[in-house]
Protein backbone atom coordinates (compact mmCIF):
# COMPACT_ATOMS: atom_id res chain seq x y z
CA UNK A 1 0.00 0.00 0.00
CA UNK A 2 1.36 3.40 -1.05
CA UNK A 3 2.18 5.89 1.63
CA UNK A 4 0.46 9.27 1.70
CA UNK A 5 3.73 10.84 0.58
CA UNK A 6 3.94 8.49 -2.41
CA UNK A 7 0.31 9.22 -3.35
CA UNK A 8 0.89 12.95 -3.16
CA UNK A 9 4.03 12.61 -5.28
CA UNK A 10 2.18 10.54 -7.92
CA UNK A 11 -0.72 13.02 -7.96
CA UNK A 12 1.68 15.93 -8.37
CA UNK A 13 3.42 14.19 -11.27
CA UNK A 14 0.09 13.45 -12.98
CA UNK A 15 -1.03 17.05 -12.47
CA UNK A 16 2.17 18.35 -14.05
CA UNK A 17 1.90 16.00 -17.01
CA UNK A 18 -1.76 16.90 -17.53
CA UNK A 19 -1.02 20.61 -17.24
CA UNK A 20 1.79 20.30 -19.76
CA UNK A 21 -0.44 18.47 -22.20
CA UNK A 22 -3.33 20.90 -21.86
CA UNK A 23 -0.96 23.85 -21.91
CA UNK A 24 0.56 22.62 -25.16
CA UNK A 25 -2.94 22.15 -26.60
CA UNK A 26 -4.07 25.65 -25.71
CA UNK A 27 -0.85 27.25 -26.90
CA UNK A 28 -0.96 25.43 -30.23
CA UNK A 29 -4.63 26.33 -30.69
CA UNK A 30 -4.13 29.97 -29.81
CA UNK A 31 -1.04 30.30 -32.01
CA UNK A 32 -2.59 28.50 -34.99
CA UNK A 33 -2.97 30.71 -38.06
CA UNK A 34 -6.60 31.60 -38.88
CA UNK A 35 -8.09 29.60 -41.70
CA UNK A 36 -7.70 31.21 -45.12
CA UNK A 37 -10.89 31.52 -47.15
CA UNK A 38 -10.50 31.72 -50.92
CA UNK A 39 -13.28 33.38 -52.89
CA UNK A 40 -13.82 33.52 -56.64
CA UNK A 41 -15.87 36.66 -57.35
CA UNK A 42 -17.39 36.91 -60.81
CA UNK A 43 -18.71 40.16 -62.23
CA UNK A 44 -20.97 40.85 -65.20
CA UNK A 45 -18.73 43.52 -66.74
CA UNK A 46 -15.14 43.92 -67.84
CA UNK A 47 -15.23 47.72 -67.49
CA UNK A 48 -17.33 50.49 -65.96
CA UNK A 49 -19.11 50.26 -62.64
CA UNK A 50 -19.36 46.44 -62.68
CA UNK A 51 -15.57 46.14 -62.76
CA UNK A 52 -14.93 49.06 -60.43
CA UNK A 53 -17.43 47.87 -57.81
CA UNK A 54 -16.19 44.27 -57.92
CA UNK A 55 -12.58 45.43 -57.53
CA UNK A 56 -13.56 47.64 -54.58
CA UNK A 57 -15.50 44.81 -52.93
CA UNK A 58 -12.55 42.44 -53.28
CA UNK A 59 -10.04 44.99 -51.98
CA UNK A 60 -12.15 45.93 -48.97
CA UNK A 61 -12.94 42.33 -48.00
CA UNK A 62 -9.24 41.44 -48.13
CA UNK A 63 -8.34 44.49 -46.04
CA UNK A 64 -11.15 44.11 -43.48
CA UNK A 65 -10.26 40.44 -42.91
CA UNK A 66 -6.53 41.23 -42.58
CA UNK A 67 -5.85 39.11 -45.63
CA UNK A 68 -7.61 36.04 -44.22
CA UNK A 69 -10.27 36.14 -46.96
CA UNK A 70 -8.59 36.06 -50.38
CA UNK A 71 -10.77 37.33 -53.22
CA UNK A 72 -9.95 36.91 -56.90
CA UNK A 73 -12.14 38.75 -59.42
CA UNK A 74 -13.06 37.38 -62.87
CA UNK A 75 -14.49 39.86 -65.35
CA UNK A 76 -17.32 39.47 -67.85
CA UNK A 77 -17.09 36.35 -70.00
CA UNK A 78 -13.55 35.40 -68.94
CA UNK A 79 -14.60 32.30 -66.95
CA UNK A 80 -18.14 31.71 -68.22
CA UNK A 81 -20.46 33.60 -70.58
CA UNK A 82 -22.41 36.23 -68.65
CA UNK A 83 -25.80 34.56 -69.40
CA UNK A 84 -24.39 31.41 -67.73
CA UNK A 85 -23.11 33.12 -64.58
CA UNK A 86 -25.97 31.79 -62.48
CA UNK A 87 -24.90 28.26 -63.41
CA UNK A 88 -21.36 29.14 -62.33
CA UNK A 89 -22.69 30.13 -58.91
CA UNK A 90 -24.82 27.00 -58.71
CA UNK A 91 -21.81 24.79 -59.46
CA UNK A 92 -19.46 26.65 -57.09
CA UNK A 93 -17.23 28.03 -59.86
CA UNK A 94 -18.05 31.45 -58.40
CA UNK A 95 -18.51 31.72 -54.66
CA UNK A 96 -19.75 35.30 -55.12
CA UNK A 97 -21.23 37.04 -58.17
CA UNK A 98 -21.76 40.75 -58.85
CA UNK A 99 -24.59 40.99 -61.37
CA UNK A 100 -28.10 42.33 -61.96
CA UNK A 101 -31.43 40.57 -61.70
CA UNK A 102 -32.27 41.05 -65.39
CA UNK A 103 -29.28 38.91 -66.41
CA UNK A 104 -30.86 35.93 -64.65
CA UNK A 105 -33.98 36.13 -66.80
CA UNK A 106 -32.89 33.26 -69.05
CA UNK A 107 -32.94 30.98 -66.00
CA UNK A 108 -35.48 32.75 -63.78
CA UNK A 109 -38.27 34.37 -65.84
CA UNK A 110 -39.48 36.42 -62.86
CA UNK A 111 -36.10 38.19 -62.84
CA UNK A 112 -37.28 40.20 -65.86
CA UNK A 113 -39.80 41.84 -63.53
CA UNK A 114 -37.57 42.12 -60.45
CA UNK A 115 -34.87 43.62 -62.67
CA UNK A 116 -37.46 46.28 -63.64
CA UNK A 117 -39.47 46.17 -66.86
CA UNK A 118 -38.54 49.11 -69.08
CA UNK A 119 -41.21 51.81 -69.01
CA UNK A 120 -42.85 50.81 -65.72
CA UNK A 121 -41.04 52.16 -62.65
CA UNK A 122 -39.84 55.75 -62.86
CA UNK A 123 -37.09 56.11 -60.29
CA UNK A 124 -34.97 54.31 -57.72
CA UNK A 125 -37.55 55.14 -55.03
CA UNK A 126 -40.05 52.98 -56.91
CA UNK A 127 -37.45 50.22 -57.02
CA UNK A 128 -36.96 50.40 -53.25
CA UNK A 129 -40.68 50.33 -52.50
CA UNK A 130 -41.72 47.47 -54.77
CA UNK A 131 -38.82 45.31 -53.64
CA UNK A 132 -38.79 45.86 -49.88
CA UNK A 133 -42.15 47.24 -48.76
CA UNK A 134 -44.02 44.33 -47.16
CA UNK A 135 -47.04 45.06 -49.36
CA UNK A 136 -45.10 43.93 -52.45
CA UNK A 137 -41.75 42.35 -51.43
CA UNK A 138 -40.63 41.57 -54.95
CA UNK A 139 -37.08 40.94 -53.71
CA UNK A 140 -38.32 38.17 -51.43
CA UNK A 141 -39.92 36.44 -54.40
CA UNK A 142 -36.63 36.48 -56.31
CA UNK A 143 -34.73 35.15 -53.30
CA UNK A 144 -37.01 32.12 -53.35
CA UNK A 145 -36.21 31.56 -57.02
CA UNK A 146 -32.46 31.94 -56.45
CA UNK A 147 -32.63 29.18 -53.83
CA UNK A 148 -33.58 26.75 -56.62
CA UNK A 149 -30.18 27.51 -58.17
CA UNK A 150 -28.23 26.88 -54.96
CA UNK A 151 -27.80 30.64 -54.59
CA UNK A 152 -28.55 33.18 -51.88
CA UNK A 153 -28.84 36.95 -52.00
CA UNK A 154 -26.02 38.76 -50.20
CA UNK A 155 -26.89 42.37 -51.04
CA UNK A 156 -29.19 44.11 -53.52
CA UNK A 157 -29.69 47.78 -54.40
CA UNK A 158 -31.13 50.00 -57.13
CA UNK A 159 -29.17 52.17 -59.53
CA UNK A 160 -29.91 54.15 -62.71
CA UNK A 161 -31.03 51.75 -65.41
CA UNK A 162 -29.51 51.17 -68.84
CA UNK A 163 -30.12 53.85 -71.46
CA UNK A 164 -29.90 53.41 -75.21
CA UNK A 165 -27.05 54.86 -77.26
CA UNK A 166 -27.19 54.78 -81.04
CA UNK A 167 -25.24 55.50 -84.21
CA UNK A 168 -28.41 56.86 -85.82
CA UNK A 169 -31.08 59.28 -84.54
CA UNK A 170 -33.67 57.79 -82.16
CA UNK A 171 -36.18 60.59 -81.71
CA UNK A 172 -38.97 58.18 -80.85
CA UNK A 173 -39.82 54.52 -80.50
CA UNK A 174 -40.75 54.32 -84.18
CA UNK A 175 -37.10 54.96 -85.13
CA UNK A 176 -35.95 51.54 -83.86
CA UNK A 177 -37.50 49.74 -86.85
CA UNK A 178 -34.90 47.83 -88.83
CA UNK A 179 -32.15 48.54 -86.28
CA UNK A 180 -30.08 46.08 -84.26
CA UNK A 181 -29.33 46.75 -80.58
CA UNK A 182 -27.40 45.10 -77.81
CA UNK A 183 -30.08 44.85 -75.10
CA UNK A 184 -31.33 43.03 -72.06
CA UNK A 185 -34.16 40.56 -72.39
CA UNK A 186 -37.10 42.86 -71.64
CA UNK A 187 -35.96 45.76 -73.83
CA UNK A 188 -35.25 43.29 -76.62
CA UNK A 189 -38.85 42.05 -76.42
CA UNK A 190 -40.15 45.60 -76.58
CA UNK A 191 -37.97 46.76 -79.47
CA UNK A 192 -38.85 43.66 -81.49
CA UNK A 193 -42.53 44.59 -81.30
CA UNK A 194 -41.69 47.86 -83.04
CA UNK A 195 -39.47 46.37 -85.72
CA UNK A 196 -36.11 46.46 -83.94
CA UNK A 197 -33.90 43.55 -82.98
CA UNK A 198 -32.28 42.88 -79.63
CA UNK A 199 -29.08 40.80 -79.58
CA UNK A 200 -26.51 39.85 -76.97
CA UNK A 201 -22.82 40.67 -77.10
CA UNK A 202 -20.08 40.91 -74.49
CA UNK A 203 -19.50 44.30 -72.91
CA UNK A 204 -15.98 44.65 -74.29
CA UNK A 205 -17.30 44.07 -77.82
CA UNK A 206 -19.86 46.91 -77.79
CA UNK A 207 -17.49 49.69 -78.90
CA UNK A 208 -16.08 47.65 -81.79
CA UNK A 209 -19.51 46.44 -82.90
CA UNK A 210 -20.84 50.00 -82.95
CA UNK A 211 -17.83 51.41 -84.78
CA UNK A 212 -18.03 48.68 -87.43
CA UNK A 213 -21.84 49.05 -87.78
CA UNK A 214 -22.49 45.46 -86.67
CA UNK A 215 -24.74 47.12 -84.08
CA UNK A 216 -26.85 50.23 -84.55
CA UNK A 217 -27.12 50.83 -80.83
CA UNK A 218 -26.77 49.41 -77.33
CA UNK A 219 -28.36 49.56 -73.89
CA UNK A 220 -25.45 49.79 -71.51
CA UNK A 221 -25.25 51.11 -67.97
CA UNK A 222 -25.46 54.65 -66.67
CA UNK A 223 -24.09 57.68 -68.51
CA UNK A 224 -20.76 57.76 -66.67
CA UNK A 225 -20.12 54.09 -67.45
CA UNK A 226 -20.88 54.55 -71.14
CA UNK A 227 -18.68 57.64 -71.32
CA UNK A 228 -15.87 55.71 -69.62
CA UNK A 229 -16.18 53.08 -72.36
CA UNK A 230 -15.83 55.81 -74.99
CA UNK A 231 -19.22 55.09 -76.55
CA UNK A 232 -19.71 58.79 -77.29
CA UNK A 233 -17.05 58.36 -79.98
CA UNK A 234 -19.10 55.83 -81.96
CA UNK A 235 -22.70 56.57 -80.88
CA UNK A 236 -23.79 60.21 -81.09
CA UNK A 237 -27.44 59.76 -80.06
CA UNK A 238 -28.32 58.94 -76.44
CA UNK A 239 -31.84 58.33 -75.13
CA UNK A 240 -32.39 59.91 -71.71
CA UNK A 241 -33.82 60.45 -69.17
CA UNK A 242 -36.93 58.36 -69.89
CA UNK A 243 -34.89 55.16 -70.07
CA UNK A 244 -33.57 55.86 -66.59
CA UNK A 245 -35.41 53.89 -63.91
CA UNK A 246 -34.53 51.93 -60.81
CA UNK A 247 -32.70 48.84 -62.01
CA UNK A 248 -31.64 46.04 -59.68
CA UNK A 249 -27.97 45.21 -59.03
CA UNK A 250 -26.95 42.48 -56.61
CA UNK A 251 -24.28 40.26 -55.14
CA UNK A 252 -25.30 36.62 -54.74
CA UNK A 253 -23.42 33.69 -53.25
CA UNK A 254 -23.18 29.96 -53.68
CA UNK A 255 -25.42 28.60 -50.91
CA UNK A 256 -23.01 25.90 -49.68
CA UNK A 257 -20.12 28.37 -49.50
CA UNK A 258 -22.26 30.97 -47.74
CA UNK A 259 -23.57 28.59 -45.09
CA UNK A 260 -20.03 27.41 -44.25
CA UNK A 261 -18.98 30.93 -43.32
CA UNK A 262 -19.42 31.99 -39.73
CA UNK A 263 -21.81 34.79 -38.89
CA UNK A 264 -19.07 37.41 -38.55
CA UNK A 265 -17.68 36.71 -42.02
CA UNK A 266 -21.14 36.78 -43.58
CA UNK A 267 -21.77 40.15 -41.94
CA UNK A 268 -18.41 41.50 -43.10
CA UNK A 269 -19.03 40.50 -46.73
CA UNK A 270 -22.65 41.67 -46.74
CA UNK A 271 -21.84 45.09 -45.30
CA UNK A 272 -19.00 45.71 -47.75
CA UNK A 273 -21.02 44.62 -50.79
CA UNK A 274 -23.97 46.80 -49.86
CA UNK A 275 -21.85 49.83 -48.97
CA UNK A 276 -19.80 49.68 -52.16
CA UNK A 277 -22.89 49.14 -54.29
CA UNK A 278 -24.92 51.94 -52.74
CA UNK A 279 -22.05 54.44 -52.90
CA UNK A 280 -21.55 53.60 -56.57
CA UNK A 281 -25.27 53.88 -57.33
CA UNK A 282 -25.63 57.25 -55.59
CA UNK A 283 -22.58 58.57 -57.42
CA UNK A 284 -24.00 57.40 -60.76
CA UNK A 285 -27.35 59.02 -60.04
CA UNK A 286 -25.67 62.30 -59.11
CA UNK A 287 -23.43 62.26 -62.19
CA UNK A 288 -26.10 61.31 -64.73
CA UNK A 289 -27.22 64.78 -65.79
CA UNK A 290 -23.72 66.24 -65.37
CA UNK A 291 -22.29 63.67 -67.78
CA UNK A 292 -25.12 64.06 -70.30
CA UNK A 293 -24.71 67.84 -70.27
CA UNK A 294 -20.98 67.48 -70.84
CA UNK A 295 -21.52 65.05 -73.73
CA UNK A 296 -23.96 67.42 -75.39
CA UNK A 297 -21.74 70.48 -74.90
CA UNK A 298 -18.31 69.03 -75.61
CA UNK A 299 -18.61 65.73 -77.49
CA UNK A 300 -21.23 66.32 -80.16
CA UNK A 301 -23.78 63.99 -78.58
CA UNK A 302 -27.50 64.59 -79.13
CA UNK A 303 -29.67 63.74 -76.13
CA UNK A 304 -32.99 62.26 -77.26
CA UNK A 305 -36.08 62.33 -75.01
CA UNK A 306 -38.73 59.71 -75.66
CA UNK A 307 -42.28 60.64 -74.75
CA UNK A 308 -44.22 59.15 -71.85
CA UNK A 309 -46.49 57.62 -74.48
CA UNK A 310 -43.56 55.84 -76.13
CA UNK A 311 -42.40 54.48 -72.79
CA UNK A 312 -45.90 53.32 -71.87
CA UNK A 313 -46.27 51.59 -75.24
CA UNK A 314 -42.91 49.91 -74.78
CA UNK A 315 -43.88 48.65 -71.34
CA UNK A 316 -47.28 47.45 -72.59
CA UNK A 317 -45.86 45.17 -75.28
CA UNK A 318 -43.25 43.73 -72.90
CA UNK A 319 -45.87 42.94 -70.24
CA UNK A 320 -48.24 41.51 -72.86
CA UNK A 321 -45.49 39.13 -73.98
CA UNK A 322 -44.72 38.11 -70.39
CA UNK A 323 -48.42 37.53 -69.67
CA UNK A 324 -48.43 34.81 -72.34
CA UNK A 325 -45.92 32.89 -70.21
CA UNK A 326 -47.77 33.11 -66.91
CA UNK A 327 -49.05 29.53 -66.97
CA UNK A 328 -45.56 28.11 -67.42
CA UNK A 329 -44.01 29.84 -64.40
CA UNK A 330 -45.89 30.58 -61.14
CA UNK A 331 -43.17 32.97 -59.90
CA UNK A 332 -43.37 35.00 -63.10
CA UNK A 333 -47.14 35.17 -62.75
CA UNK A 334 -46.88 36.35 -59.15
CA UNK A 335 -44.22 38.95 -60.02
CA UNK A 336 -46.47 40.39 -62.73
CA UNK A 337 -49.34 40.58 -60.26
CA UNK A 338 -47.10 42.46 -57.82
CA UNK A 339 -46.00 44.89 -60.53
CA UNK A 340 -49.58 45.50 -61.64
CA UNK A 341 -50.69 46.12 -58.05
CA UNK A 342 -47.83 48.55 -57.47
CA UNK A 343 -48.49 50.47 -60.69
CA UNK A 344 -52.15 50.85 -59.74
CA UNK A 345 -51.36 51.83 -56.15
CA UNK A 346 -48.98 54.66 -57.07
CA UNK A 347 -51.13 55.88 -59.96
CA UNK A 348 -48.89 54.98 -62.90
CA UNK A 349 -51.72 53.08 -64.63
CA UNK A 350 -54.55 55.13 -66.07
Amino acid sequence: MLSIRALLTRSLVMFCITSMLYGAFFVSTADAAPKTIRVALGTMGSSGYAKEDADAIAEQIIKASNGRIKVKVSYGDSVAPVPEHLNAVQDGVFQLLYSCDALFAGKIPAAIVTGTVVGTLRNTGDYQAINYDERWNLAGLLDGELAKWNAVNVARWGRPMDGLVSRVPLKSLSDVSGKKFKTGSDLGIGLAAFGGMGVWCAQDEIYTNLSSAILDGAAMGDAATKKGMGLQEVAKYWVSPTMRQGGSVCVIANKKFWEKLDEADRALITNICFRVGMESALKAQYQEDLVLNDLAANHGVTIEHWSDEDMSNLAAVIIADLNKKRDSDPALSKSLDILDNYMNTVGYKK
